[in-house]
């Protein structure tokens, strides 16, 4: 299921990469060509028309970028990973975000490499939702058969008890971790990070 989704999603996004985006950018540079010979007057609307263009040819590459990241195909899981993380930091500037990777990911199968860049954005999705400050550490460790991908948030307090745990933050933060982790096969677990906060685990063999 996770599989045919991400295809679907994949399909998608090069549609709208490789053909909306670039008809409308083709759009906006014939606008600014036909303006050069206009009067102040005539330029109003066709100067309104560019900026419509560009903040919807920015929508849909941001669409597409939610969608599957272009780079993910071109560049590969660390530099898409690496990406990503300075996007969040750029928006969220009292967010700390550290990156450690420890695989060769040209071992990697292709879904798994889609699966955890799913699991990291969604995850850092939540972190941001309810707080813009912390540091988070993300660590990913691989061999020619397994994966390891461990997220660490500093400003969640892990509780032991599964009634307090459930009904914090942390649960929230990490659950979309958990359910993809599990649906796609994979083990997960969660607790006490060593520095304090809450440490989340994901796991896959292959």
């Amino acid at each position: 299921m996770l599989n045919v989704q991400e295809t679907e999603k994949k399909r998608i996004a090069h549609k709208l990469h490789e053909g909306i985006a670039q008809n409308l950018a083709a759009i906006k540079n014939n606008i600014e060509i036909a303006s050069i010979n206009h009067t102040e007057d005539e330029l109003i609307p066709l100067q309104q028309a560019i900026h419509t263009l560009q903040d919807t040819i920015q929508d849909v590459r941001a669409l597409t970028m939610e969608l599957r990241p272009p780079s993910l195909d071109d560049f590969g899981l660390i530099k898409t990973i690496n990406w990503l993380c300075s996007e969040y930091r750029n928006v969220y500037t009292e967010l700390l975000i550290k990156t450690s990777f420890e695989l060769d990911e040209d071992s990697l199968p292709g879904t798994v490499k889609t699966l955890i860049y799913r699991v990291i954005q969604e995850t850092l999705e939540s972190i941001s939702n309810i707080s813009d400050a912390g540091v988070v550490k993300l660590n990913l460790t691989g061999n020619t058969n397994s994966v390891s991908l461990s997220l660490q948030d500093n400003a969640l307090t892990y509780h032991s008890n599964e009634i307090q745990f459930n009904e914090s933050a942390a649960a929230k933060v990490f659950a979309a971790m958990k359910e993809r982790t599990v649906l796609s096969g994979g083990t997960f677990s969660i607790g006490n990070a060593p520095e304090g906060g809450t440490l989340g685990k994901a796991t896959w063999v292959f």
